[in-house]
């Protein structure tokens, strides 16, 4: 006898409903792939560009041994020969009558004295333009905007990027670009236009260049991935800062070491006006007393002991990015958290 199956469940037939929400699974795993992908080998060339840039200071004489090409040297124009001083004839010795008035009544002419020449001055040497490191003429020529490179080491996902200007007619723009101007939600690491970064060399006078301004502000993402200054909020921990004091900064011209002076949170003020301590709106210093102001606000809002000191005339750089919290340690939208370093080389 055959076996029946008419009480056998029916296979339920699937409806476009379930392959619609199957695509949008199998989509959603692909891009979390890629997109893994993609951070893995972020992380893996910042790594690689950290790497070289250590090995490159490792190399360098810093700034003991100025290069001959970032001197100021001008073969200048070769000082005359001073003219020498004629010699005077001898007077003959003269007869008393020959003093005697002449007959129209003139006296004899006295001949005059040979005029000193004038020694022409020593040229003024014409600065030589200062020289673009190696390690910079690659970003410059794949971003000209770029003004430098930050390594904070031993900070894990390296805390290590390329440095850029922002852009005088769209502000945001490096918000949400990364360093080559694709989109990118990570952003890049840039400094406004009212701060400069500095053109030449200090042990120079930066003559032929552009002194920096006594502070640099770098501004970046705090990220949940860690990346660009995700991990910014390490440097909260006494124990962390002291085996980080020191941050890298070199910029297209020369290495620079600053020592930590202060490590603060904050926060953004509604009104820019009002009489409330605003850190991220400190460029420069001509001053004593400006100086004094600024200095005396970062050290006292330190949330760790930085023993680290600076001085009116020294040269400075602030990492800011977005906190959580405020100094209140209260949750606050506009938290900031600040880390001050002065230039010690």
């Amino acid at each position: 006898m055959k076996p029946s199956f008419r009480n056998a469940k029916k296979k339920r037939k699937r409806g476009a409903v379930y392959y619609i929400s199957l695509l949008f699974f199998i989509g959603s795993v692909s891009a979390f792939v890629i997109y893994g992908a993609f951070y893995v080998k972020d992380m893996h060339n910042n790594e690689r560009l950290a790497l070289e840039m250590r090995e490159a200071r490792k190399n360098l004489n810093r700034e003991n041994v100025l290069p001959d090409t970032q001197l100021v040297v001008d073969t200048p124009t070769p000082v005359p020969t001073d003219t020498p001083t004629p010699t005077a004839t001898p007077v003959p010795t003269r007869d008393p009558e020959d003093d005697a008035p002449l007959p129209n009544g003139d006296p004899t002419p006295t001949p005059s004295a040979s005029p000193t020449p004038t020694l022409s001055p020593t040229p003024t040497p014409t600065p030589v333009p200062p020289k673009v490191l190696d390690y910079a003429k690659n970003y410059l020529s794949q971003n000209p905007e770029f003004v430098g490179y930050l390594d904070l080491i031993d900070t894990n996902p390296a805390i290590a990027y390329p440095v850029v200007m922002e852009r005088d007619y769209d502000k945001e723009f490096y918000l949400n670009h990364d360093f080559k101007g694709a989109e990118n939600r990570n952003g890049t690491l840039f400094t406004v236009n009212n701060c400069k970064v500095g053109v030449g060399l200090r042990a120079n006078n930066y003559l032929g260049g552009e002194a920096p301004t006594t502070n640099i502000l770098i501004f970046g993402h705090d990220m949940y991935s860690n990346q660009m200054f995700g991990n910014l909020s390490l440097y909260l921990d006494q124990k962390y800062y002291e085996k980080h004091k020191y941050i890298y900064f070199d910029t297209a011209y020369e290495y620079r070491t600053y020592e930590i002076v202060a490590i603060f949170r904050s926060h953004e003020y509604e009104d820019p006006n009002d009489d409330n301590f605003k850190y991220y709106f400190f460029y420069n210093a001509d001053t004593q007393a400006e100086f004094d102001y600024w200095y005396n606000n970062i050290k006292a809002a330190s949330e760790v002991d930085c023993r680290g000191t600076g001085r009116f005339g020294d040269q400075f750089i602030t990492l800011s990015t977005c906190s959580t919290t405020d100094e209140t340690g209260k949750h606050n939208e506009n938290g900031r958290l600040a880390v001050v370093a002065v230039r010690i080389d």
